[in-house]
């Protein structure tokens, strides 16, 4: 047996009943939560935030003389708002590719956590739905659900606790 597989049998038989219904709803939400704030957290320590805010607040100061030179019909202003194009374009691509990179890494760890949860679960039914008959729901659907109410919810913590220490 390989070593994987060993892991696996060996994690399935010490949860036990929390895999097994009705338990397993419970345990499964939780291991999506888990996936999540791990994602999240290796995530937020790759993104360079100070960087990205900087950016994002000379690209908003920017606009905001463009719109205003526009708006004014200033040839001036407008000008000099044209000299300072080429620097937010490469601020731009700066904010791009700090996010390309983020969501790279989140996804390629999101597949390595779902993976490994999925497989202690062994694709059987983790919930069921009062929806359509009360149909059973596997983890992928699940961890969907989960993630749709938890991933914002844990965005505006992580944001509220950055905005109370800087």
């Amino acid at each position: 047996m390989d070593p994987y597989t060993a892991l696996m049998y060996t994690l399935r038989q010490l949860l036990g009943p929390l895999i097994k219904m009705p338990w397993s709803a419970l345990t499964a939400t939780v291991l999506s939560m888990l996936c999540v704030a791990i994602s999240r957290a290796i995530s937020g320590l790759i993104t360079r935030e100070d960087k990205l805010s900087y950016a994002l607040e000379e690209i908003a100061k920017w606009e905001k003389k463009r719109a205003k030179a526009l708006k004014e019909k200033d040839r001036k202003l407008y000008e000099h708002v044209l000299r300072e194009k080429p620097r937010i374009d490469r601020l731009r691509s700066r904010v791009a590719a700090e996010r390309a990179k983020s969501n790279v890494i989140s996804l390629v760890l999101w597949f390595a956590l779902f993976k490994f949860v999925s497989d202690i679960f062994a694709g059987e039914p983790v919930a069921v739905l009062p929806i359509f008959n009360y149909a059973p729901v596997t983890l992928p659907i699940w961890y969907v659900l989960t993630s749709l109410w938890f991933a914002p919810l844990l965005s505006r913590v992580m944001k509220q606790e950055q905005r109370r220490k800087g």
